[in-house]
């Protein structure tokens, strides 16, 4: 098999790379990329054993890019659409008002299932709007805690929010900023045991890409040469719960 090639490359760099795509190109601030990168590191674990490999956070518009902070906690930024913004859904953490703020709640139950078995859908109770706000957000900083302990991280192949685009245009951006997650990905020490992706537009943009990463050793310590599965789910949340305590170099969850 070919070996995807593939260069150094920081996020700056990246970000120019996504607008050479079209210079008109409507896609978040650098400020906006860079706020998500940076929780991205507040919550990576010391040694990452298992990466889920998404597409993206959702757009965030400058309107939105607005302060917040969990009272009586370290926890502080600026608002950006991303599940490790404690803010996103929540809007009694925001200073001021956020336009249509309804949250990830589908990756809060993807997070969930990595760490706690899933019997039922009321499982995942004390993360949605039917906890008490004081108690949910209480629960969102366990769960992030936890998962930092347990060595999973949550990555993304697009540095700028897609959820708006095409799929064709979604993908061709996933290949754009094919060298900065690459480089990501690289440098992690220890190597990670497994990458999960996350929905099938990433398989079908980067599959090539993730292929080639046995071949450049990037997960060859002790895998296997990677393989893609398709997980039985329940149809009202995505449960990895056995994937991460069994793994295979990595899997794909439909989205």
């Amino acid at each position: 098999m070919t070996v995807w090639s593939a260069r150094e490359m920081n996020l700056r760099e990246c970000y120019e790379w996504v607008r050479r795509i079209d210079p008109d190109l409507d896609i978040d601030s650098f400020e906006v990329a860079e706020e998500v990168s940076r929780l991205r590191q507040f919550w990576k674990p010391e040694t990452v054993r298992v990466v889920l490999l998404a597409e993206s956070h959702a757009y965030t518009s400058q309107k939105d890019f607005v302060d917040w902070e969990a009272t009586d906690s370290p926890y502080h930024g600026k608002f950006v659409r991303f599940v490790y913004c404690l803010a996103n859904g929540e809007n009694t953490l925001v200073s001021s008002p956020v336009s249509r703020n309804p949250g990830t709640s589908q990756f809060w139950k993807i997070l969930y299932s990595c760490l706690h078995k899933v019997s039922t859908k009321e499982d995942f109770g004390p993360l949605l709007r039917s906890t008490s706000t004081e108690k949910r957000i209480g629960k969102k900083i366990e769960l992030l805690h936890g998962l930092r302990q347990a060595g999973i991280w949550l990555m993304d192949g697009s540095i700028v929010g897609i959820n708006r685009k095409s799929p064709s245009l979604r993908k061709k951006i996933l290949i754009q900023c094919w060298n900065y997650t690459h480089s990501t990905l690289q440098n992690l020490n220890p190597r990670p045991e497994q990458i999960v992706v996350i929905g099938c537009l990433v398989k079908k943009a980067l599959k090539n890409q993730l292929d080639s990463l046995w071949e450049s050793n990037v997960l060859r310590s002790r895998n296997p040469k990677p393989t893609y599965q398709h997980l039985a789910i329940f149809r009202f949340t995505m449960s990895i719960t056995r994937s991460v305590r069994r793994p295979e170099p990595h899997s794909i969850i439909r989205r």
